[in-house]
Order: structure tokens, then C-alpha cells, then sequence
């Protein structure tokens, strides 16, 4: 009678480690599925703000460039050469630049914010894999805990067989 009570026993033990077992890593698996979701949400919110930051630059570059080139041409309407030949080339050239800049710093915004709209992705799918971890790890944890129970099980009728036919 012992030797059962001892299987039972230690087939509970088991089962019930098992399913401690995979409680504990699903919850971890969730804690990293949270994390991922709150940096994802993290993410999105910087891009958007990087997007605001880079057209509010390009904005305050465009005027700072207007009033760069109203002084360039206040200096050329000052000088004897007028706006013709150089004086005109150099203009379009500087409005030129300063367009090119205007434009950099939109583009390095718009860069910027698809670096961390891409790292929010990257944050949302190891979200979603921890929160299939976590799903798996319960599945696995009571399975664990079914085998422990089969394997008790089998014991007890192995060792009843062996014992009754050792007894007749």
C-alpha cells in the first residue's frame, strides 16, 4: 500500500511542478509580451513626433532662408551691378542651397521617424512572440503535468502487476 501512496504522491508533486512551472514562464513571457507592446506604443508616438519636429525645422528653415535671401538681394540691389549676369547666378544658386537644406532636414526627420516606425514593429512581433510563449508554456506545463499522471498511472498498474503476480 505504500509504494502507491508513494507514486500518488509523487505523481501530484510533479504535476503540480509542472504546471508552477510553466505558470511562472507564462507570466514572464507575458511581462516581455507588455514591455514589447508598451516600447511599440513608445515607438509610434516618437516617430509621429519626429515627423512633427522635421516639418516644423523645414518650416523654420524656409523663413530663416527667406530673410537670407532678402538680405542677399538687398545687397545686390545696393550694388552698381544690378540683377543681371552674376549677381542673378549667385542668387539662384544660394535660393538653390538653401532649398537643398530645407529639404535635408525634412528627409532626416522623415528618416528618423521610419527608424522608430520600424522599431516599433520590431517591438509589436516580439510582443506577439512572447504572448505565444506564454500560451505555450501553460500548454506545456499541463501537458507536463498529464504525463505525470500517465507515467503514475503506469507505474501503479506495473507495480500491481508485478506484486499480484508475485503474490498468485
Amino acid at each position: 500500500m505504500a509504494p502507491i501512496a508513494i507514486m500518488a504522491v509523487s505523481a501530484a508533486i510533479a504535476a503540480y511542478g509542472a504546471i508552477s512551472s510553466a505558470q511562472a514562464q507564462s507570466a514572464s513571457a507575458k511581462s516581455q509580451q507588455q514591455a514589447a507592446n508598451y516600447n511599440a506604443t513608445v515607438e509610434k508616438q516618437n516617430a509621429m513626433s519626429a515627423e512633427a519636429a522635421a516639418s516644423a525645422n523645414e518650416m523654420n528653415m524656409r523663413r530663416q532662408n527667406d530673410q537670407i535671401l532678402g538680405a542677399q538681394r538687398a545687397r545686390v540691389a545696393e550694388s552698381a551691378g544690378g540683377f543681371t549676369g552674376t549677381n542673378v547666378g549667385v542668387l539662384n544658386q544660394s535660393g538653390a542651397n538653401l532649398e537643398l537644406s530645407a529639404l535635408n532636414t525634412r528627409y532626416q526627420g522623415t528618416m528618423q521617424a521610419r527608424g522608430l516606425l520600424a522599431q516599433s514593429n520590431l517591438d509589436q512581433y516580439q510582443g506577439k512572440v512572447a504572448g505565444m510563449n506564454a500560451s505555450s508554456a501553460m500548454r506545456a506545463g499541463y501537458i507536463g503535468a498529464a504525463a505525470s499522471a500517465l507515467g503514475a498511472t503506469s507505474s501503479y498498474y506495473n507495480a500491481r502487476s508485478f506484486y499480484g503476480n508475485m503474490g498468485g
